[in-house]
């Protein structure tokens, strides 16, 4: 399930690729925040798992 997160996230990162040509764009700041996002899907899914 952990897998999954990780691809909608690269998915999402695809579809809002187009934000790289932005003047200004902070490629550290994109990736930290892809990797909280997915790491807060991860914990989500999984305690959703254990409890369900």
């Amino acid at each position: 399930m952990a897998r999954l997160a990780v691809l909608s996230n690269l998915w999402l990162a695809f579809l809002f690729a187009s934000i790289l040509s932005v003047r200004g764009f902070d490629w550290r700041e994109f990736a930290t925040y892809a990797a909280v996002v997915t790491a807060y899907v991860t914990v989500v899914v999984v305690g959703l798992l254990l409890v369900f």
